[in-house]
């Protein structure tokens, strides 16, 4: 294959992987009883601007050393995710930014430590509105609903 050929068959593979949205994050595999739904809503103050949110999954069993599950993106008003029981999680929401015409790019993230308990349904709440980025979470039960309180990751320090 002469050099032509294979610049040809690269620019190929490349428009291929971007157009199949392959983007190299993993997806959270969000297998068994679907306990949370996460409802999002992002409204940018322009035509020019926009703002994905999504929610890293991790395993938080060690939360100096957490094991990365997967990321489920927030693309409707309304995702169902299946939590595993009795399992310490780091629910990470990740609010992207872009702009257009300024080609300026942000980020804002807002996690907290959870463990979802069984007979329990968990609903949260993610918004960006008019700038500000919040996340609200609730538990259920046949009683009702009560708000949960986010936890912060505590502070790890390496040793030696």
């Amino acid at each position: 294959m002469n050099l032509r050929q294979t610049t040809f068959v690269l620019a190929v593979v490349l428009i291929g992987l971007s157009v199949s949205g392959c983007s190299g994050i993993k997806s959270y595999a969000n297998q068994g009883v679907r306990n949370m739904s996460i409802e999002s809503r992002t409204e940018y103050g322009s035509f020019f601007s926009r703002v994905k949110a999504s929610v890293d999954i991790y395993d938080a069993f060690n939360p100096c050393e957490m094991d990365y599950l997967g990321a489920v993106p927030l693309n409707s008003d309304s995702e169902a995710v299946a939590l595993p029981l009795y399992k310490p999680l780091y629910l990470r929401f990740l609010f992207s930014t872009s702009g257009l015409l300024a080609n300026t790019r942000g980020s804002v993230t807002l996690g907290t430590l959870f463990v979802a308990e069984p007979h329990r349904t968990y609903r949260a709440q993610v918004s960006y509105l008019n700038s500000m980025y919040s996340v609200q979470l609730w538990a259920g039960d046949s009683g009702g609903s009560q708000p949960i309180d986010l936890v912060p990751l505590p502070s790890c320090r390496s040793t030696g």
